[in-house]
């Protein structure tokens, strides 16, 4: 099996799939499926992940998290490119990400409340809202 092909530049791994050896040697005779393999901005990481040394700091975030699932897609997060969340969830969780980095950068501009009543997220035909209510003390 070797050592984990890893990519060092994250644009290089802004989604990251695990398979098991099985469904990477089917995405070699599968119509389409092989596409994933030779995305310069996607990887794939084998399952199960085999340690053998220090592992580069997003893989050992994902091993952490335990998101190295085989068939598990993972996308990178826009704010930290060393985090990342399955994506069924990942809209979510970056969501509230921003949120938080939003009313921390308010915090240090001298707000003193910060609210936001609603956000749209307009994905191609469909609209999904999503309210959040989060307060957090501001340091004087």
């Amino acid at each position: 099996m070797g050592s984990i092909p890893f990519p060092d530049d994250p644009s290089r791994r802004k989604a990251v799939l695990v398979l098991t050896e099985h469904d990477i040697d089917k995405c070699s005779y599968e119509p389409g499926a092989g596409d994933i393999l030779v995305n310069e901005e996607a990887c794939v990481i084998r399952y199960p992940i085999t340690v053998e040394a220090q592992l580069p700091g997003a893989l050992q975030y994902i091993v952490d998290n335990s998101l190295a699932r085989p068939g598990t897609l993972l996308v990178q997060s826009p704010y930290n490119r060393d985090v990342y969340d399955d994506a069924t969830s990942a809209l979510q969780s970056f969501s509230v990400a921003k949120y938080m980095i939003f009313t921390k950068l308010c915090q240090h501009l001298g707000a003193q409340e910060v609210k936001v009543e609603q956000i749209d997220l307009r994905i191609r035909t469909r609209t999904q809202t999503l309210d959040l209510r989060a307060e957090h003390p501001v340091a004087g």
